[in-house]
């Protein structure tokens, strides 16, 4: 799958959407060869939804899933089913996991 991207109104930084909640995704790290025995070549980035432990909000949590009838604060994105990690190739590609 593609990354969902969306330029910022100052025309700096993209951002990248969970595929599941749709919100922004936090970079949180980057992979590659970087120890200083290797070339230094990144492979890709890594990012996190802030949600896969529960939504901030009520309303948050009830628009992504308002058929849930228990607590609000049970509800979670569904990118919890592997950590909430996303990660990037060379080429852009979003993933979901954690790269290997």
């Amino acid at each position: 799958m593609r990354l969902t991207r969306k330029a910022s109104g100052d025309g700096g930084e993209i951002s990248v959407e969970c595929t599941s909640c749709g919100h922004e995704l936090v970079h949180y790290d980057s992979y590659g060869l970087f120890a200083s025995h290797q070339s230094g070549e990144k492979f890709g980035d890594i990012y996190r939804c802030p949600n896969e432990e529960g939504f901030e909000t009520e309303a948050e949590a009830r628009e992504y899933e308002p058929e849930h009838e228990g607590d609000w604060d049970e509800i979670v994105c569904l990118s919890s089913t592997h950590n909430g990690s996303f990660y990037t190739d060379k080429g852009g590609t979003l993933y979901e996991g954690y790269p290997c």
